[in-house]
Order: C-alpha cells, then sequence, then structure tokens
C-alpha cells in the first residue's frame, strides 16, 4: 500500500496529529505504537480508513443530500432520531463501496496478512469519529465494534456498516 494513500493509512504512521484525518482512536493507536513499541509493548499493527474515504464512499453513491435531508427532519422535529437513524443506516448498507475505495482496503488487508503471515486474518473493525473526545463532543458508546472478522469481503461489510 502507498504511504500516502488517501483511502487507508497503517496505524504505525499515525499520530495525535491525524485525529481529523483517522478519528481519534486510530492516531491514539499510531501514538501508542510509535511509543511504547520501542519499549518492548506489543501493539498489533493494522490499518485505519481516512475521513476521505467516507467522503468518497458519500459522494460514490450520492448519499449526501438524502443524509442532509434527514438530519433537516431530526432538527425540525418532523422525525425521530430512532426513524432518522435507520434511515441512514439504510442508506450506508445499501451502498456499494467505489472501485477505488474497496481496491485501496482490500491491498491494505492483504498486506496485513503478509506481515503476519497468514492467509486470512481475524481483524476488529471499529468506527472512530474524528471529533470524538472533543471537549465540546463525546460520542462514548456510539460507535461500532465488529470483531474477528476474516476475509476482504466480511472486513468491507463490516467497513460498511460502520
Amino acid at each position: 500500500m502507498e504511504k500516502d494513500n488517501p483511502h487507508v493509512r497503517w496505524l504505525e504512521d499515525l499520530n495525535a496529529e491525524n485525529t481529523s484525518e483517522v478519528g481519534g482512536k486510530n492516531a491514539s493507536l499510531g501514538e501508542m505504537i510509535g511509543s511504547l513499541k520501542a519499549r518492548g509493548v506489543r501493539i498489533p499493527g493494522g490499518f485505519a480508513t481516512t475521513a476521505e474515504a467516507y467522503r468518497t464512499f458519500i459522494r460514490a453513491n450520492e448519499i449526501e443530500a438524502d443524509i442532509r435531508d434527514l438530519l433537516d427532519q431530526l432538527h425540525s422535529g418532523k422525525k425521530q432520531l430512532a426513524g432518522v437513524g435507520k434511515a441512514i443506516r439504510r442508506l450506508f448498507t445499501k451502498s456499494d463501496f467505489p472501485e477505488e475505495l474497496s481496491g485501496a482496503i482490500r491491498s491494505a488487508y492483504r498486506e496485513l496478512c503478509d506481515r503476519n503471515g497468514a492467509e486470512e486474518l481475524d481483524v476488529a473493525v471499529r468506527s472512530s469519529a474524528t471529533a470524538e473526545d472533543l471537549p465540546e463532543a463525546s460520542f462514548a458508546g456510539q460507535q461500532e465494534t465488529f470483531l474477528n472478522i476474516s476475509g476482504a469481503d466480511e472486513l468491507l461489510d463490516a467497513c460498511r456498516k460502520c
């Protein structure tokens, strides 16, 4: 995987300065790898999809206007949060990954498997908001986590759900 890929970044290349690009969890994992690996603390490697990957997905599936409309209906009181959340999730689950994005994720997964000497590797897939854990915005407990994800197709499905 190219080091400057706009859609996928290796955790070991990340630090707190990358929070707006990959979210708080991923940037923190990068910080941990960078500061603790040299001290002998073993931290599993991995990769993060970027905020640009998210925007690419939204644009390719032309769902931004629908999302904004649903959020406007929520804010105006025309729809309830549960219904809006379900409708937005449906937009994502019915959407497809554009080839450039699925290719980048598949390539990174293959490289991760190669780095670990495995045909397929079980991974965890977690949401990580770029505005997460800011003083004015907390998303504690509102993000998704999928464990024991194995294979590129299952990985893409978990990414879509996140």
